[in-house]
Parts: structure tokens; sequence; C-alpha cells
């Protein structure tokens, strides 16, 4: 009885250092002793009642599943920065050196020319291999829409707000498109 009653602060205290210290218990969660924790959580739960036990079993696999979506996110815009980054050097770099419309650029004009470039320590040759720089999120931005959409990428909310915006064009009551100056004519 004793023990039982414990055991029934397990999910409460979990719950609240989740909520509490969300980084700190995703780090631990994928450390060995976080593992170990959850199988533990999910054998005492099935000892107590099979449907506890499964159910601690979805709510771990979901937390787990949740994190490693959360952590692939972050790594994908490293990697769109680096693919930004390559991308420029192929279109403006020829043989080690910044070229425009065939020329070649001085430092100098470079922030006139590129100003999408940020630079992590001083101006250099954004050619070469040693010069850290950054293309700012606004060109990448740019380039994120223009590339093609799948169906995915869109939700209900934008949906939404787009009719939403069409429809205030149109008197409500008559559903006339409503322009000014029509009854001018």
């Amino acid at each position: 009885m004793f023990l039982h009653t414990y055991a029934n602060l397990i999910p409460v205290i979990l719950i609240a250092m989740l909520i509490l210290y969300e980084d700190n218990m995703a780090y631990v969660a994928n450390t060995p002793l976080g593992k170990i924790i959850a199988v533990l959580l999910i054998v005492y739960y099935t000892s107590v009642d099979i449907v506890y036990g499964l159910l601690m079993c979805a709510l771990i696999v979901l937390y787990y599943q949740y994190y490693v979506k959360m952590y692939m996110a972050e790594n994908f815009s490293q990697m769109q920065q680096e693919s930004a980054i390559k991308d420029f050097k192929e279109q403006n770099c020829k043989n080690g050196e910044l070229m425009n419309k065939g020329s070649p650029i001085n430092l100098e004009m470079l922030e006139h020319i590129h100003p999408d470039i940020n630079f992590k320590y001083e101006k250099c040759n954004p050619c070469s291999d040693i010069c850290e720089f950054s293309i700012i999120e606004e060109q990448m931005r740019a380039e994120e829409s223009l590339k093609p959409k799948t169906s995915g990428d869109f939700t209900m909310d934008k949906f939404m707000d787009k009719v939403l915006e069409k429809m205030s064009d149109f008197i409500p009551a008559l559903w006339i498109k409503s322009e000014p100056f029509a009854s001018l004519e």
C-alpha cells in the first residue's frame, strides 16, 4: 500500500519535470540512463495493470518521437544554411574569385552587389574556403518561397486566411464585389 501510493506520484513528478525542465529531460531521456528509466516505467506499470503498461509504452514512444522530430528540424535549418552557401559559391565564384556578370568583384563593392552576405568575423573573399559567412535569412526565405510546394506544406489555417482575404472584397449581404467609385459609372 505504501509503495503503491508513491508509485502514483511518479507520473505527476515526471510530467512536472518534463514541463519545467524540458531541455534537461530531453538530454537525460537520450542517455542510457533515461532509456533504462523508460523501460522500468513500462515494466512497473505493466505489472500494475496491462492497460497502464500499454498506455505508458505509448506515451514514451510519443515522447521520443516528438524530440526526434524537433532535433531533426533544428539540424535541417543548419543544412539549409550550408546548402545556401554552397549554392552561392557555385553561382558566383570562378577560380576562387567572386564574379558578377562575368567580371571580378573587389571587396569594397561586395556589400552593394550582395547585401545578403553576413560575415562572421571580418570582410573576406566569400569564395575562399577559410572565409566564414552566412546568407541572411531574408534571402533564404525568398529562395524557400520559390521552391515547389507539396500538399503537406499547406495547412487549414493558411487556406482559411486566403479565403477570408478574398471574402473581404465582397459586400457580405449581397455577395457582390465592392469596388471604389463603382456607383459613379
